[in-house]
C-alpha cells in the first residue's frame, strides 16, 4: 500500500516547483525503497520515468536506429556489375609480330568501380600477357599489344582477359591464330616509304643508350651529341610542390591541400559531358603523365569527344582512345592512330558492314 506521507510529501514538493527526478533523488538518499517512491510520485501526479519505461524507451530508440541503418543501406548504390569483352584486331598473327587487341569493360550499374585487368595467352604462350588497372562508371576500353616470340608455334590459341574488382573475378576469351605466313598476319599500309640517308645528327644520336629516360617525370630527356641530357621542367606539376606559375586550377595535385588524384579524376569525369575543355584541363592538373593519359582516355568516352585523345602521350592508350570512336562510326579517327596494325584494323572496321552506319 502506498505510504500516504510519501504521497503528501511528493505533492507538496511538486507544488513548490521541484521536478519529479529531484524529489526521487532526495527520497532515495533518505533510504526509501524505489518502488514506494515510484508509487508515491504516480499517486501524486508527478511524471516519472520508471526503469521499465526507460528500458522500453531505449529499446524503441534502438529499433528506430536499426530501421534508419537498414534504409540507408538500401538507399546506397548497388555494387558494380562488370562484364569484360575482348576484341582482337588481327586474329591471324605471325610469329615475331604483335597481337593487337582491346578489352572493353561494361558496368551494368551506374556506380564508380575500379580494379585490375589481366590478359594472358593460352598454351605455350601463357608466359606472355599484360596487367593493367582500370576505373569506370559506365564503360572503358583498355588497349593491349602483345609481341609474340619469333619461334611461336603455328596454331590456334586463346587470349584470356580476367577482371578483378573487390572480391569478384570475371573472365572472357577470344581465339586467334598464329600463322606461318608473316604477310597474312602483319597488317600494314600499302605505301612504301622511301629510304632516306641518315642525317649526321641522327647518326650521332644513335650512339646514345636505347633510352635516356631517367625515370624522373620532372625532366625533359633527350640525346644530344651522343650524350643523354635530362633538362629540369619548371614548374613541374605533380612533384607535390606548388611552384611559381602553378595554382589550384592548373595543378590541383600540387596546390591543393585536400584534393587527391582520385578526386581530380572524378571531377574530370563529371565535367566531361558538360565541358570537355574544362575536363581536359582538370586531367592535366594531375601532373604525372601516366595519370593524365588514363584520365584523358576516360573522359573522351564519358564526354563522347575525341578531342581529349590527342593530348595522350602513351601511344597504346592514345590509339585505343581513337579506335573506340571508329566503333561509334567516327571513321576520321582512324587517321590519328599511330600503330600500323591498329590503323589497318581501324580501316577494316570502316569497310565492314557490321560497323558501317545503317543505310
Amino acid at each position: 500500500m502506498v505510504n500516504q506521507q510519501l504521497i503528501d510529501y511528493c505533492k507538496s514538493q511538486l507544488k513548490s516547483g521541484y521536478s519529479p527526478q529531484t524529489i526521487r533523488t532526495a527520497l532515495q538518499n533518505a533510504g526509501y525503497p524505489s518502488q514506494d517512491i515510484d508509487d508515491a510520485l504516480a499517486a501524486s501526479g508527478g511524471k516519472h520515468i520508471t526503469s521499465s519505461l526507460l528500458f522500453l524507451l531505449i529499446l524503441t530508440l534502438l529499433v528506430i536506429a536499426i530501421g534508419i541503418f537498414i534504409a540507408l543501406k538500401a538507399a546506397q548504390s548497388p555494387p558494380a556489375d562488370l562484364t569484360p569483352a575482348i576484341t582482337i584486331f588481327n586474329p591471324e598473327v605471325a610469329p615475331g609480330t604483335e597481337l593487337v587487341l582491346s578489352v572493353t569493360i561494361t558496368n551494368t550499374v551506374d556506380t564508380q568501380a575500379s580494379g585490375t585487368l589481366d590478359v594472358r595467352l593460352s598454351g605455350p604462350l601463357s608466359s606472355l600477357g599484360s596487367t593493367e588497372s582500370f576505373s569506370l562508371r559506365e564503360q572503358t576500353t583498355v588497349p593491349i599489344t602483345i609481341r609474340l616470340p619469333a619461334d611461336a608455334t603455328p596454331g590456334t590459341y586463346d587470349a584470356e582477359a580476367t577482371i578483378t574488382y573487390g572480391p569478384l573475378h570475371k573472365t572472357t576469351r577470344a581465339p586467334f591464330t598464329v600463322t606461318t605466313q608473316e604477310e597474312a598476319a602483319t597488317p600494314v599500309a600499302t605505301e612504301t616509304l622511301e629510304e632516306t640517308p641518315l642525317l649526321e645528327a641522327e647518326r650521332i644520336q644513335q650512339t646514345c643508350p636505347v633510352s635516356c629516360d631517367d625515370l624522373n617525370f620532372c625532366t625533359q630527356d633527350s640525346c644530344q651529341g651522343g650524350v643523354c641530357v635530362n633538362t629540369p621542367i619548371t614548374p613541374c606539376c605533380g612533384n607535390r610542390e606548388c611552384e611559381p606559375g602553378e595554382n589550384e586550377q592548373t595543378c590541383g595535385i600540387d596546390c591543393s591541400e585536400t584534393t587527391t588524384p582520385g578526386q581530380l579524376r572524378a571531377q574530370a569525369e563529371q565535367q566531361a559531358p558538360i565541358d570537355i575543355n574544362q575536363a581536359i584541363r582538370t586531367c592535366h592538373s594531375l601532373g604525372q603523365q601516366n595519370y593524365v593519359d588514363i584520365c584523358l582516355s576516360d573522359i573522351s568516352q564519358l564526354g563522347n569527344n575525341k578531342q581529349a585523345c590527342k593530348d595522350i602521350l602513351e601511344t597504346e592508350i592514345r590509339d585505343g582512345c581513337y579506335i573506340q570512336f571508329a566503333f561509334q562510326t567516327d571513321f576520321h579517327a582512324c587517321a590519328e592512330i599511330t600503330s600500323d596494325a591498329m590503323r589497318y584494323n581501324c580501316e577494316q572496321i570502316i569497310r565492314s558492314n557490321t560497323y558501317a552506319p545503317a543505310g
